[in-house]
């Protein structure tokens, strides 16, 4: 496909086939015959519901005369595809190009954020602020106005998704029911939580939980984010090993502490004190201090992490960041305008992140000549996992892909602050569950998380009889009717709704049946 109108017949029988798929297939097939032209189809490997699309979509093409060549690929050879040179985005899938790529942008707050930025690297991304590849002057203002007020403004918010369904109609966005296939003995999976955001810690019922998903356990192949920001699965047991600097409850979606126990501006949302507690520890036993908070937010800043999260912290600091650590020293990260929300328009003011004292931190920000981001910090902070500056820093970043942290094999040996040797052979955070020596079985494709002994909130949990879960299990199962068969059998207790295209097709098949339950989260 190298023909605008081409492009615009491929998008009219995609929409076809997502919302009338078998009434579209026969009336195309009545219209056409031959071959009109050729387009190229990526599908990520590891995900059945979204290779049911591709295959839907695919036949729906070659039913009116289109070569659509379909290849499954590995998310990593997606990724180098989507955000390859310019100048091969319309090539053939062989020169490095795609025509139709099946992707997921998906989001583990309650905001979805038109200025947010995926896969953040200095080294990939062409200019532009709201999507890839994608750069248009009123898109920019609309995701400034939603960011700008306190909570976002939803008018400019619904506009902007409005205006890029007309503006740019190769990258539809969908929002499918989200849903998991849950053993009926397990109790305590909210309506308001997104399948991403489960968390195990409320789960109740059972001691043991199994949760089966559509991928090899750890996908590794992505990034390098120390909560795995741009794959999906391996977020479902990095949550349950990290806590974030503020939590949402899961029942109600609102802002609770969790690391940070108060946060206020003076200001109107300009500056920021951040309170942290005093009894939080990593799984190794070491305390969670300050500096542990200004270190994830520097290494998200830090394009060599390659974080998720890289350009909206941008967004919210600016370009130039001065990071005061508890012992008075600084660190500057400087880096290029070049994807800001604001730039060239309105310069960013530099922004600041400063250890007051041991349990409060300032946070100046640098948005847009100093107005307040309206959505923080329900958008950054929620999603701020607090990593253990003790042995980050140990690593250097270019090695941390590789790193037990990530891949969960091997280990490394770091000297603490008290001078003991400490031998780590995951990642190491202070959420209610913990990595062991053991918890990475290669053969089964599993990670086995027990209790964190540390856990600061265990205590509170268990008085209101949460928190039964001793041992959580994130199991990879490839193929849809294995992960069915262990739910019914026992040796599974969640599955993922990535097997399924859509709740309906699920609905009809385990309607009535006494040993699955269907848990709906809503459009996801």
């Amino acid at each position: 496909m190298r023909n605008g109108l081409m492009g615009y017949l491929v998008l009219a029988v995609i929409a076809a086939s997502l919302f009338y798929p078998a009434l579209f297939i026969g009336q195309a097939h009545a219209q056409s015959s031959g071959q009109l032209f050729t387009v190229d189809l990526l599908c990520p490997i590891g995900n059945p519901a979204r290779q049911q699309w591709c295959s839907i979509i695919q036949k729906s093409l070659q039913q009116v005369g289109i070569n659509a060549q379909l290849t499954y690929a590995p998310f990593s050879t997606l990724i180098a595809h989507l955000l390859g040179p310019q100048s091969t985005w319309n090539e053939s899938f062989s020169q490095g190009g795609y025509d139709i790529a099946f992707i997921g942008l998906y989001n583990s707050n309650p905001l979805i954020n038109p200025a947010r930025w995926l896969y953040g690297s200095l080294s990939t991304f062409p200019p532009g602020i709201n999507f890839e590849h994608f750069n248009n002057t009123q898109e920019n203002q609309l995701a400034l106005q939603f960011v700008s007020q306190p909570g976002g403004n939803w008018t400019a918010w619904a506009q902007f998704y409005e205006n890029e369904a007309k503006i740019l109609p190769a990258i539809p966005v969908a929002y499918p029911d989200a849903f998991d296939l849950v053993a009926p003995q397990v109790h305590g999976m909210s309506p308001k939580w997104q399948s991403v955001d489960l968390q195990a810690q409320y789960l109740t019922g059972m001691s043991s939980v199994v949760l089966a998903v559509p991928d090899t356990i750890p996908d590794t192949s992505a990034t390098p984010n120390y909560f795995a920001g741009s794959v999906y699965y391996d977020q479902e047991y990095s949550y349950q090993i990290y806590s974030p600097l503020i939590a949402l409850n899961p029942s109600t979606a609102q802002l609770v502490p969790s690391i940070a126990t108060n946060w206020s501006t003076p200001d109107g949302g300009h500056t920021w004190y951040i309170t942290i507690r005093n009894n939080a520890r990593f799984s190794d036993g070491e305390p969670v201090t300050v500096n542990d908070v200004i270190y994830s937010i520097w290494s998200n800043m830090n394009p060599e992490f390659a974080s998720a999260t890289y350009g909206e912290w941008i967004n919210v600091l600016g370009t130039n960041v001065t990071f005061t650590w508890l012992n008075g020293t600084t660190t500057v990260l400087d880096n290029p305008p070049t994807y800001q929300i604001c730039y060239p328009q309105v310069k960013y003011t530099s922004g600041s992140v400063t250890a007051i004292n041991s349990t409060t931190i300032k946070i100046q920000l640098g948005f847009c000549g100093g107005r307040a981001y309206g959505i923080f910090p329900e958008e950054e902070l929620t999603g701020l996992f607090i990593v253990p500056m003790h042995i980050w820093e140990s690593v250097p970043p270019s090695e941390l892909k590789s790193s037990p942290m990530i891949t969960g094999t091997g280990s490394i040996t770091v000297t603490l602050p008290n001078g003991t040797v400490e031998t780590v052979y995951g990642p190491v955070g202070s959420g209610p569950y913990m990595w062991t020596q053991n918890s990475f079985d290669k053969t089964a494709d599993a990670i086995t998380l027990v209790k964190n002994p540390f856990f600061w909130n265990a205590t509170a949990l268990e008085s209101q009889g949460l928190y039964q879960v001793n041992q959580f299990t994130v199991q990879g199962i490839l193929q849809k009717d294995t992960a069915i068969a262990d739910l019914k059998s026992g040796s599974v207790q969640i599955v993922d709704f990535n097997y399924y295209p859509t709740i309906e097709r699920a609905s009809g098949e385990f309607t009535n049946q006494p040993w699955v339950k269907i848990v709906d989260y809503g459009p996801g």
